[in-house]
């Protein structure tokens, strides 16, 4: 995956309230950050990352969640599962289909 243009990170990883809202529900903060990446690769790619994860995204877009989240070690990230939990897959999907409707 190619770094993201600093347009693309805005469009697609920025954490609207209600994104933020459910990443700091998750009880780790490599589930926040997970989650929250995850949720941004369904919005650019259509898709979750099963293969690679959420750590072999660009280190641009991880810094830039982690940083949204308040998260100083965005290297937390590593210890977040290659497999999307149920949750996350729904809530990421909702929200996403809620995006494109509009």
């Amino acid at each position: 995956m190619a770094d993201p243009t600093p347009e693309e990170l805005e469009r697609l990883f920025f954490l609207d309230a209600a994104a933020l809202e459910e990443a700091r529900d998750k009880r780790r903060l490599h589930n926040r950050l997970g989650w929250a990446i995850q949720w941004g690769t369904v919005r650019m790619l259509g898709t979750f990352l099963t293969d690679s994860g959420p750590a072999d995204v660009p280190q641009v877009v991880v810094e830039y969640v982690a940083e949204q989240l308040g998260i100083a070690d965005a290297s937390v990230v590593k210890l977040y599962g290659d497999r999307p939990s149920r949750e996350a897959m729904k809530v990421a999907t909702s929200s996403s289909a809620a995006e494109n409707s509009r």
